[in-house]
C-alpha cells in the first residue's frame, strides 16, 4: 500500500481541486486517513508533540513523543514495532529516556495461533520486572510475574491461570487470572456497543477500577493498532493515550493494576470519546472535512487548565 507522503493540508486542496469531475460527499467518507502528528498545548505554551511512522502495509512501526514537559525537541517516549511476514505483532519495544521504565514485548504464534508472550521491564533504579504468558488454548494460558534487583536476584514470583471469553466478534469480553497457590486473582471486563469499548472494569483482591465511555459519531483519530502502550509515568503532560485505545485515561484514574492492561488486548474503537462517567472528563472536538478531530479540548488539564491536542493526518491510497 503506498502512500503520498505531503502534508495533510496540501493533500485536501489537491483533493477537493478534483471534486468536481470525479469526487462527491460519498467518495469523501471513503476517504481513509492515518494519523502522522499531534502537538499538545495550555497557557503555558507547548508540551511537546507526537509523531507516528508507518511502513508500507500501513502499519506503524514508531511512535515518538518529542519535547513533552521538558520544553525541548529531545525525544521523550520511543514506541516501536515489528511484525511478521502476516502482518502479525511480534515485537514492541518502549524507551522513555526521562521516565521510570522501558520494556519490550515479544509474540509468538504456531499454527497463526498466539502461543506465548513474553514482556520484559527495567525501571530506572535498577530492578526489572518479566511477565511470561503461555497460552494452551485460544482462550486459556499460564501467567508468571517475576520480579529482580539491581543485581538480578529474584525478589517476588506469583503464577496465575488465566481465562479468556470472547464475544461472537473475537473481542475480549472477560478475562480471569488467579493465583495457583494463592489467593490473589484479577478479573477484567470489557463492554462494547456499535463498535467502541463502553465500558471497563479491573478487579484485584478487594480493590475495584472501573470506567465508562461516551462517544461521538465521528471517525476515530486513533487510526492504527497498536499494543499495549505503557512506558511508565513519565510526567503528567505525556499521553499514554493507547491504553485500550482511550485518551488522556489516565487523568480520569490512576491505579496500577487498571493501567497495566493486558498485553493480549488490542483494541481500537470505531468513533472518539467524549466523556468518562457520565462527563467527570469531557472531549470538545473539531472535524476536518473527512470528520476526522483536527482539534481536542480538555479540562483539567496541568493545573486545572484546558488542553488543546492538535492533529494531523495523511490520506492513505
Amino acid at each position: 500500500m503506498r502512500c503520498m507522503i505531503k502534508s495533510f493540508y496540501v493533500l485536501i486542496i489537491v483533493l477537493l481541486s478534483n471534486s468536481c469531475s470525479n469526487t462527491d460527499s460519498a467518495d469523501l467518507e471513503n476517504v481513509q486517513l492515518r494519523l502522522l502528528n499531534t502537538q499538545i498545548s495550555n497557557t503555558g505554551g507547548t508540551y511537546g508533540s507526537t509523531q507516528f511512522y508507518y511502513d508500507t502495509q500501513n502499519h506503524l512501526i514508531k511512535k515518538e513523543v518529542i519535547g513533552c514537559s521538558q520544553n525541548n525537541n529531545e525525544t521523550y517516549t520511543l514506541n516501536q514495532y515489528e511484525y511478521d511476514a502476516q502482518g502479525r505483532l511480534i515485537r514492541e519495544t518502549a524507551n522513555a529516556p526521562y521516565g521510570i521504565q522501558t520494556y519490550s514485548i515479544d509474540y509468538f504464534y504456531i499454527n497463526d495461533v498466539l502461543s506465548r508472550i513474553e514482556k520484559s521491564e527495567t525501571f530506572s533504579i535498577g530492578t526489572s520486572a518479566l511477565y511470561k504468558y503461555l497460552f494452551s488454548s485460544e482462550t486459556t494460558y499460564t501467567f508468571e510475574i517475576q520480579y529482580f534487583d539491581t543485581s538480578g536476584n529474584p525478589t517476588y514470583s506469583k503464577t496465575y491461570e488465566g481465562t479468556i471469553l470472547l464475544d461472537s466478534l473475537k473481542r475480549i469480553v472477560k478475562v480471569n487470572n488467579t493465583q495457583i497457590n494463592g489467593q490473589d486473582f484479577r478479573v477484567y471486563n470489557f463492554t462494547y456497543d456499535n463498535g467502541n469499548l463502553v465500558s471497563a472494569s479491573y478487579q484485584e483482591l478487594g480493590n475495584t477500577s472501573s470506567i465508562n465511555i461516551s462517544y461521538d459519531d465521528k471517525r476515530n483519530f486513533h487510526t492504527y493498532f497498536s499494543g499495549t502502550e505503557f512506558p511508565g509515568y513519565a510526567g503528567s503532560s505525556c499521553l499514554r493515550w493507547d491504553i485500550m485505545g482511550m485518551i488522556w485515561v489516565e487523568y480520569f484514574q490512576y491505579d496500577e493494576g487498571f493501567f497495566d492492561i493486558l498485553p493480549f488486548f488490542s483494541n481500537r474503537n470505531k468513533n472518539n470519546p467524549v466523556s468518562y462517567n457520565n462527563g467527570d472528563y469531557e472531549f470538545i472536538y473539531e472535524y476536518n472535512g473527512f470528520d476526522y478531530p483536527e482539534s481536542i479540548r480538555f479540562y483539567p488539564y496541568i493545573d486545572d487548565t484546558e488542553a488543546i491536542l492538535s492533529l494531523d493526518y495523511e490520506i492513505v491510497e
